[in-house]
């Protein structure tokens, strides 16, 4: 999942998923084992960042334990 500056990430509604801006997200390609979504805590991505969460939540070192990352240091193109 990817927040983007002004989104307000929030963690967990009844069936476990988290918020961006109060709306549960789908997120069917996450590992179920050990999800670890608690330790999303709530935030606001601020001006020139992301919030990029992996899909093994339970070990990744992603936005959850390091918080968001600066724009500038993302590298690729996303194609939806």
């Amino acid at each position: 999942m990817i927040a983007v500056p002004g989104d307000i990430i929030s963690c967990c509604d009844a069936r476990g998923r988290i918020a961006r801006n109060g709306t549960a997200v789908d997120e069917p390609y996450i590992n179920k084992s050990g999800v670890g979504q608690a330790a999303i805590q709530t935030v606001t991505v601020p001006d020139g960042q992301l919030y990029l969460l992996g899909d093994n939540r339970g070990v990744a070192n992603d936005a959850s334990q390091l918080g968001p990352v600066p724009v500038k240091s993302v590298i690729g193109i996303v194609k939806l």
